[in-house]
């Protein structure tokens, strides 16, 4: 029988948590990442808990189901973790080091496969999403499962991570908004392989995808005030990690080897792709949570970074998938990884001169510590996502 799960109660006050950790304690970003990680494969695992209408709209319990289905793997992931649960990087996390935010003391679940699937099963029931088909098999572990997704949902930060994993989903899943995807997220490929579009095509679907974001969900310019710092942060790392596993152009040791040109080169392609999606908006760039960062609303932190943004913004409107790709291969310093022939017909002075603008504002943002700091989670995570492939 697996064990059954001790939940600490979040509503009592938080256990002294120092600013500067131990390396084996857990940041908070290490916990977000993981959660990270686990969601996206949870909404498109082809598992079909979570359907493509649950992606298109998704309802509080939907959410609450996507975090505990995500739990239910990290616990069976955590079998080697005594009394605590694996996290990326070799951490782990336990009631002795756990940040108060994410202050859950769980202890090993050991599930089959089989079993998950129909603990995920029984869960989607309690919280309405699916009716029973029999009687539940494991009602000593989904009450305690979805208390603690509930705990989490109420983490504004673990609110925009969940956020982040289904509008990413969705994109995978049905790149065209579903208008010809199936009504159930079921035997589809594993999410990595959808993840590869062909570098050609890879900027096209996001564009799309801006666009129809625009059209349908997008506030208007400047009605978000006082944009948080995390929302810029999350936006970059969800911008970072999508290039560096689905664009092709980054290489797999590359990456492991954390080759100092993958710093610059993720964070020029992040702001390439922020200005692609953000082409529907005057004047500001769109974040992950579908809020636009404007000069008026934007962290002061930012600012030198959104004023380079919008600089250059206007130039994309006429540029080619080709003269984006040269653009691209511009910040990229691997032998290995040479530009297309094809390509250099694209390579004109105006073209290069954008490139060393986008470059030289990539530059300064991967030269500041915390957002190094956030690059070289990005590459690990993607390591790790390339690796089980």
């Amino acid at each position: 029988m697996p064990v059954p799960l001790e939940v600490q109660d979040l509503s009592a006050p938080p256990p002294a948590y120092g600013s500067t950790l131990p390396p084996e304690y857990p940041s908070e970003n290490d916990i977000r990442d993981t959660f990270y990680e686990a969601m996206v494969d949870q909404a498109t695992s082809g598992e079909g808990l979570i359907t493509l209408q649950m992606l298109q709209h998704p309802s509080p319990e939907v959410k609450l189901l996507l975090s505990a289905c995500a739990l239910i793997e990290m616990l069976a992931s955590s079998q080697g973790t005594e009394g605590g649960l694996t996290l990326l990087r070799g951490k782990a996390l336990r009631p002795s080091n756990c940040p108060p935010a994410f202050a859950v003391k769980e202890p090993i679940a050991r599930l089959t496969h089989s079993q998950r699937l129909q603990l995920k099963a029984e869960c989607a029931t309690v919280l309405g999403v699916r009716r029973a088909s029999a009687a539940g098999k494991f009602p000593q572990l989904v009450q305690p499962l979805v208390r603690v997704a509930g705990m989490l949902s109420q983490r504004d930060v673990f609110v925009r991570v969940v956020d982040n994993v289904l509008a990413y989903a969705l994109q995978v899943v049905a790149p065209d908004g579903g208008a010809s995807a199936p009504s159930a997220v079921a035997h589809q490929a594993p999410p990595q392989a959808q993840r590869a579009p062909p570098p050609a095509a890879a900027a096209a679907p996001a564009a799309a995808a801006a666009a129809r974001s625009s059209e349908n969900s997008r506030p208007a310019s400047g009605s978000f005030k006082g944009i948080s710092e995390d929302t810029v942060r999350d936006t970059f790392y969800s911008i970072m990690f999508e290039q560096a596993t689905s664009s092709g152009l980054f290489k797999l040791e590359a990456l492991i080897d954390h080759d100092p040109y993958i710093f610059l080169a993720l964070s020029a392609h992040a702001l390439i792709e922020l200005v692609m999606r953000s082409a529907q908006v005057a004047q500001g760039i769109v974040l992950a949570n579908n809020s636009v960062m404007t000069e008026s609303n934007c962290p002061p932190t930012f600012r030198a970074m959104l004023h380079g943004l919008l600089g250059f913004k206007s130039a994309f409107a006429s540029l080619s998938q080709e003269q984006i790709l040269v653009i691209k291969y511009s910040s990229i310093d691997d032998h290995d990884l040479p530009m297309p022939s094809h390509l250099y017909a694209w390579r004109t002075p105006a073209v290069m001169e954008l490139a060393s603008r986008i470059n030289g504002v990539a530059s300064q943002i991967s030269q500041r510590s915390e957002f190094h700091t956030l690059i070289a989670s990005v590459i690990d995570l993607a390591v790790d996502c390339l690796r089980s492939k």
